[in-house]
């Protein structure tokens, strides 16, 4: 899946996948996108999630899941780029952990789809 605003990343063994998205954005002088999906495995990764009482926990792991779901956006703030990543995933399809992605590395084939977004062309039609 490609087109002129959707492009696909796709991530080796252990890459940081935050650190990659935020140089994808730099290099290609991106200031804001949004997730669509994902397609592969993660590991080594912290996610924020709500926990009883409306506390929030952060959950680590490093086994690799399969991401199920993604969803969220990276924008530029300030000359820095904030990615605000939420992600449902599962290991060996068994339930399923939700929440916001805090680090993660990729395993091999990791795929990300995302859409860019003008948002200027937005804000001034």
């Amino acid at each position: 899946m490609s087109s002129k605003n959707t492009v696909v990343l796709s991530f080796s063994e252990g890459e940081d996948i935050l650190s990659e998205i935020q140089a994808y954005m730099k290099d290609n002088n991106q200031d804001y996108f949004e997730f669509l999906g994902a397609n592969g495995n993660i590991k080594e990764f912290n996610v924020l999630a709500s926990g009883q009482n409306a506390s929030l926990n952060t959950m680590a792991f490093d086994e690799a899941f399969k991401v199920n779901s993604i969803s969220g956006k990276v924008e530029k703030m300030n000359n820095q780029f904030i990615p605000v990543v939420y992600i449902s995933i599962s290991k060996n399809g068994v339930g399923s952990i939700s929440g916001q992605l805090v680090k993660a590395k990729a395993v091999d084939g990791l795929e990300i789809t995302i859409r860019k977004v003008n948002v200027k062309k937005i804000i001034l039609g």
